[in-house]
């Protein structure tokens, strides 16, 4: 009678997944905060049909991901897939706010292209003539990792919504 109430407590127990039971560290680089949060937003020229989709990424400190341009038989490459519309169509492709700072790695057969701190990707984009910008959403699929130069890496994937965030002049 023992043995069996024994095993049936060790069946019931839990499998463990160190990547669900481990908890950030508050105050430690690379181990505290957040490793990557992501906002999407498009923004029109006044008084045209034509704007920027903008995807920006805050990267934790001690934290990094690779580009959109990152070459085959290096790590994982950021990807950014915006879903078909009708009533917008994407006329170029993303573009970050500054180049990746390229690294050398023995274990990579090409340069690794890596991002950290605060980046924006951006995206011309047209909207259809009876398409209000105010009511539009934009859905957008990121997928990617972050990384510490130690090695450990997070698979990121996440749908972003972006909304109308106002205007810009034309220069």
């Amino acid at each position: 009678c023992f043995v069996r109430e024994v095993r049936s407590q060790e069946a019931e127990a839990p499998r463990l997944n160190l990547l669900d039971q481990l908890q950030p560290l508050p105050g430690l680089p690379g181990l505290g905060g957040e490793d990557l949060s992501l906002h999407a937003e498009f923004r029109m020229a006044e008084g045209a049909r034509e704007g920027r989709l903008a995807i920006t990424a805050m990267i934790g400190q001690g934290w990094h991901l690779y580009s959109i341009t990152q070459k085959s038989g290096g790590p994982m490459r950021s990807v950014i897939k915006v879903a078909p519309s009708e009533q917008f169509e994407v006329i170029g492709s993303f573009q970050p706010n500054r180049p990746p700072k390229i690294k050398n790695y023995e274990f990579f057969s090409v340069p690794v292209e890596e991002h950290d701190g605060e980046l924006v990707w951006t995206a011309p984009i047209k909207l259809k003539q009876s398409v209000d910008p105010a009511t539009l959403e934009i859905k957008i699929n990121f997928e990617g990792q972050v990384c510490q130069d130690s090695g450990v890496c997070i698979p990121k994937q996440e749908t972003l919504t972006a909304r109308f965030a106002g205007t810009y002049e034309v220069a």
